[in-house]
């Protein structure tokens, strides 16, 4: 790679945004409410959000779309500028330590916090902005003032902090503590019906962009029609409807009916599972 386009490449790829595997699992299990997980460290947190990701996506595969990719780096904001804001701060600076403690415990109480005054987390607004509103980020600093003066200030039979954040305890004696956020807070937040209704049109939007991949699929199959018949046969798979779809995409006639789109869909997905892809 030349030198030019190795700065180009990082002008459109910076590494500042550049999101590790774990490093996402360490955002989304402290919006989870999960801590704990984090402050265990990178490796025994990816596997525990690996698991959680591989049930929801066997249930619910549908939700992994363009909202759940936003949501993500939304989370990745608020983390990484929370964390910047903090080790800059003048507080923490007169008090080193748990930063990566109190950065988990802050985010996963905010959340918290926004659930039990009735609304959730508004990541559209954070994507949209790709920064975290300053309003926000008092509110949070705030928070994650009363998070370290909690953290150390552990019950006698707690020798060392860093341990009682791994433990799901510390999460719960934190949820009980006297910590108070401002009321205003809550506009941070969108009710929890605006959120399905936006998880929703999501699902819808998802559903609706791989019908449109599907049918710009379809244009590009012809000159493969041949090679697809010949494996379907071969392999027994081909139907009737199957078998007309791609009879009148050779013809070039793409406006199918939803019998036979569905059937040479189907057709495509039971030969991509032997390993043939067109």
């Amino acid at each position: 790679m030349s030198t030019r386009d190795r700065n180009r490449f990082v002008k459109e790829f910076p590494k500042n945004q550049l999101l590790l595997k774990t490093d996402i699992a360490k955002y989304e299990m402290s919006v989870a409410q999960k801590p704990f997980i984090v402050s265990k460290g990178a490796q025994k947190c990816f596997m525990e959000y690996s698991n959680g990701i591989a049930d929801k996506w066997k249930k619910r595969e549908k939700a992994f779309n363009d909202q759940f990719f936003q949501r993500s780096v939304a989370h990745a904001i608020l983390f990484r500028g929370l964390d910047d804001h903090i080790a800059h701060s003048e507080w923490y600076k007169n008090e080193r330590g748990y930063k990566a403690e109190i950065v988990t415990y802050t985010l996963a109480y905010f959340v918290y916090w926004l659930g039990k005054n009735g609304v959730s987390l508004d990541t559209q607004e954070i994507w949209k902005n790709q920064e975290i509103d300053t309003g926000m980020i008092d509110i949070l600093d705030e928070l994650a003032q009363q998070v370290r003066a909690f953290i150390t200030n552990t019950p006698s039979s707690v020798a060392n902090v860093r341990e009682y954040c791994k433990k799901e305890v510390c999460w719960k004696d934190i949820k009980n503590a006297d910590i108070r956020l401002n009321a205003d807070a809550t506009g941070f937040g969108i009710t929890k019906s605006e959120a399905k209704e936006e998880a929703k049109e999501a699902v819808k939007q998802g559903q609706m962009d791989k019908e449109l991949e599907f049918e710009t699929r379809l244009f590009s199959l012809g000159p493969k029609i041949d090679e697809i018949l010949a494996d379907a046969r071969r392999l027994k798979i081909l139907s009737p409807s199957s078998d007309r779809g791609l009879a009148k995409l050779k013809r070039n006639a793409f406006n199918l009916p939803a019998p036979e789109k569905y059937a040479v869909k189907e057709l495509l997905k039971k030969l991509s599972e032997f390993d043939k892809e067109y």
